[in-house]
């Protein structure tokens, strides 16, 4: 699954980063997630680090529906500094 989702640099954990529409059934997280609209929020579970990249370079998110977690990914942050050539 692969989903782009713009953020702000202080968005906090457990803040909505927006909204997204699934057209079909995806896994996340290795986890069944059905098709529908979700609420997309950033947690504070910790992220294992991997060689190469910064300590904030992944975060945790959920996908919420009508107010319960229903899958989990993780997500890759991009800064704007990052997007430039």
């Amino acid at each position: 699954m692969s989903l782009a989702l713009v953020a702000t640099a202080s968005a906090q954990t457990g803040t909505a980063l927006g909204t997204v529409r699934l057209p079909r059934a995806v896994v996340a997280n290795g986890q069944p997630l059905a098709a529908g609209t979700y609420s997309v929020r950033m947690t504070a579970d910790p992220v294992a680090a991997v060689v190469g990249q910064g300590p904030d370079s992944a975060h945790w998110v959920e996908f919420v529906q009508a107010g319960q977690v229903k899958g989990k990914e993780l997500a890759s942050i991009v800064t704007p500094a990052d997007t430039k050539l």
